[in-house]
């Protein structure tokens, strides 16, 4: 985690516009969203429809390519249900998901690389 990195070694000169909190719980939670996002949600979810519904439209047939296992997007779309519940619960619960106001390692949009295109996947749902 690069990212997390900068920010342990040169956030203090960032004052209120670092990405983790200064309180060590505050900085648990946010590493814990994180994780979460990048294991949990990734796997069980995104990881799936992703795969299917975006890469395999681009991949040979030798290597897994062709239409969608539909049966593997049932099982996300339901998974990816269960996790929109746990975030509108950390929503209604808190005015941001982890840390600081604002957006924070703990948001979704920061929790991949390729985050831009997972929750675009969402959308084909």
């Amino acid at each position: 985690m690069i990212a997390e990195y900068l920010d342990e070694t040169r956030g203090l000169g960032l004052g209120d516009r670092r990405l983790l909190p200064e309180d060590p719980a505050g900085r648990a939670e946010a590493r814990r969203l994180m994780a979460w996002f990048n294991v949990k949600f990734f796997n069980e979810a995104s990881c799936w429809i992703v795969r299917e519904k975006v890469y395999k439209r681009f991949m040979p047939t030798e290597q897994g390519g062709g239409s969608p296992d539909m049966e593997l997007v049932r099982a996300a779309r339901t998974n990816i249900r269960y996790h929109l519940r746990y975030i509108g619960y950390l929503t209604a619960e808190r005015n941001w998901l982890a840390g600081v106001p604002g957006p924070s390692f703990g948001s979704p949009w920061s929790f991949r690389p390729c985050g831009t295109v997972t929750l675009a996947a969402i959308a084909l749902i």
